[in-house]
């Protein structure tokens, strides 16, 4: 290859979900890593193949989403099962839910955003769906008035407010409430 070729390829590496779906396990590891400071990259590292494994034995086709990514309920099902490991593992018991019934229902962006952001200021986190420009699962763990701020598996560190809807519309990115799942720790670390 020719140097500029090289060049080309080293400024535009492949990442995580640009070829595979498997961003909803990720988003599951980057949670338990916010919320678990024990969580060491080993640790990590055996979540991830109990994961892979948990999503063999729910799923019939589980190769399938490798490459089309999960639905919300294989991910919550998954989380069910990685907070059992952390509970045995670690010793952390972490929980997560839905938004409440009128939050899923919502179609305002400022009250959906204005709950999440008091959710977030009581040390949870949330699992989320983004829709529009492409589908992916991501990590949010502060809100601004501006910004969503993320641990995503794909490099993102926030999203701006003006690019986000909750709708279908001509904004780059759609969040679904109904998409959305609250992570929080109970007890202290």
């Amino acid at each position: 290859m020719r140097a500029k070729q090289l060049a080309n390829l080293a400024a535009d590496p492949l990442r995580q979900g640009d070829l595979d779906g498997l961003c909803g396990i990720y988003a599951i590891i980057n949670s338990v890593r916010l919320l678990c400071r024990r969580a060491s990259t080993r640790f990590c590292a055996k979540l991830f193949r109990f994961l892979l494994k948990a999503l063999e034995r729910r799923c019939r086709r589980p190769i399938a989403i490798i490459w089309r990514g999960m639905s919300p309920r294989i991910l919550q099902g998954l989380l069910d099962q990685c907070f059992a490991f952390v509970r045995k593992h670690l010793g952390m018991t972490l929980e997560s839910s839905g938004l409440p019934k009128k939050m899923r229902k919502q179609k305002s962006e400022s009250i959906l955003w204005h709950h999440l952001s008091d959710r977030m200021r009581q040390g949870n986190i949330a699992i989320i769906c983004l829709d529009g420009a492409y589908s992916h699962w991501t990590v949010v763990h502060a809100i601004t008035l501006k910004t969503i701020r993320l641990l995503d598996s794909s490099g993102p560190r926030f999203l701006r407010r003006e690019s986000c809807a909750i709708a279908s519309s001509q904004k780059r990115f759609q969040i679904d409430p109904r998409a959305i799942l609250v992570i929080q720790r109970k007890g202290h670390e």
